[in-house]
């Protein structure tokens, strides 16, 4: 009576008679019986696999079912994989060598690692793919002997820019390479003159003997002669605005906090020895901000607000030290010692 009371599509797809208990993965045809699959299958010429490349809605691919479907189909292709391998190791079928890869390190790079060492800078590999990572191009300058840092510039606009700086170059040289160019390269380009082809000489004219009156003719006006060349101007280095103010992003602090935490940093000092002992991720990230350090936004936090966490190795090592130190000393082994003495004469608090 209960299959009776079914509708018509609400019964197997094949015999029309019972309710469907199974699925097909490949077209989802629904069926009764080991039969009326077989059957499904020879009508339909359909070999009943799921296709790994059907289209699915973003609904449908965050689902504990979908996530197991890829891994059940990448495994499958793993499986399939080592069960060629050995096949082919059973028939005495040589297999493709893989291709020779270099071993050890690219060139440059011991040269930056022994820098990075001698320095105490410790890098913090982003995940191989992430943008951090593929924008790093920190590498050994072999001209200059030094390290060439790749750097992020964080404007006062929030605007960002990576440029490159030597570790022996001053902050402000830095900014002032990347963000403000030479008078050179702000003038247009001259334009060329044509050239002016000379006449040939008049043969019936006989040839002048007096060189001077070669060069410039004596009766020409003053208003014709050419101008003197104008003095060439010195080229003037480059420096930032003194309106500015550069500060070095600390990535890792002993403190958690939301805060943006900065270190001030002087117009003068080098790369290297702003990064001294500190910890970078990829490559260091320098703020130009207008705003002195009594005077930044909220969403900053100066090194010496927060404690002397700023990133520095030493400085995590000591807090971590002083802690240490701190339980051990004073309260904390008179707490201990009372205790070994309670449990002795049998007075502690657990007896």
């Amino acid at each position: 009576m209960a299959t009776e009371s079914l509708l018509l599509a609400d019964l197997c797809k094949i015999c029309h008679t019972n309710p469907p208990k199974y699925r097909c993965p490949r077209c989802s045809t629904r069926t009764c019986s080991l039969t009326c699959i077989k059957r499904h299958k020879l009508w339909a010429l359909c070999n009943g696999i799921r296709d790994p490349a059907a289209y699915k809605t973003r609904d449908q691919l965050a689902t504990p079912t979908s996530i197991d479907q890829d891994y059940n189909f990448i495994a499958g292709i793993e499986r399939g994989l080592e069960g060629a391998e050995r096949d082919s190791r059973a028939r005495g079928v040589p297999l493709k060598e893989k291709a020779v890869t270099r071993d050890g390190p690219v060139k440059g790079e011991v040269n930056l690692r022994q820098a990075l060492e001698r320095s105490g800078v410790r890098i913090e590999k982003a995940p191989v793919g992430m943008s951090r990572s593929r924008q790093n191009k920190t590498s050994w300058s072999k001209n200059q002997r030094c390290i060439s840092w790749t750097i992020e510039w964080v404007l006062d606009d929030s605007r960002r820019a990576l440029g490159n700086c030597l570790d022996n170059q001053a902050i402000s040289e830095a900014y002032a390479k990347e963000f403000q160019p030479s008078q050179a390269q702000k003038q247009p380009p001259k334009k060329k003159r044509k050239l002016q082809v000379a006449a040939p000489p008049d043969p019936d004219e006989a040839p002048s003997t007096n060189p001077a009156t070669d060069a410039l003719h004596p009766f020409l006006p003053e208003s014709l002669h050419p101008p003197p060349p104008a003095p060439s101007e010195p080229p003037t280095p480059l420096s930032p605005s003194p309106a500015l103010h550069f500060y070095l992003h600390i990535p890792r602090t002993s403190v958690p906090t939301k805060k943006t935490a900065l270190v001030p940093l002087s117009r003068t000092s080098t790369l290297a020895g702003v990064l001294r002992s500190r910890i970078v991720l990829e490559f260091p990230t320098i703020y130009a901000l207008k705003q002195p350090p009594e005077s930044l936004p909220e969403d900053f936090m100066l090194l010496e607000e927060r404690g002397g966490g700023g990133g520095k190795v030493e400085d995590m090592l000591t807090m971590l030290g002083n802690e240490l130190d701190h339980d051990a000393s004073g309260e904390g082994i008179k707490v201990k010692i009372e205790e070994e003495e309670g449990r002795a004469t049998g007075t502690g608090a657990g007896v």
